[in-house]
């Protein structure tokens, strides 16, 4: 599958989501959105694969 951030092919694709403003969110990330705001159930996510090192580099970004 191709990676929605670098464009390049990988066998090790993981399902993100994308929310209106262009941020990724995680599965975990948006069950919880979806639990702590549940009125907002209409909102719609598109769903994006991204590579195994992009999804790295993203969480090493997030945790400094």
């Amino acid at each position: 599958m191709k990676c929605y951030v670098c464009k390049a092919t990988d066998s090790i694709s993981l399902p993100m989501y994308l929310d209106k403003n262009k941020r990724l969110l995680s599965e975990l990330e948006l069950k919880a959105f979806r639990v702590l705001h549940p009125r907002a159930a209409y909102i719609q996510f598109e769903k994006v694969m991204v590579c195994g090192i992009c999804k790295f580099e993203m969480e090493a970004r997030k945790a400094e």
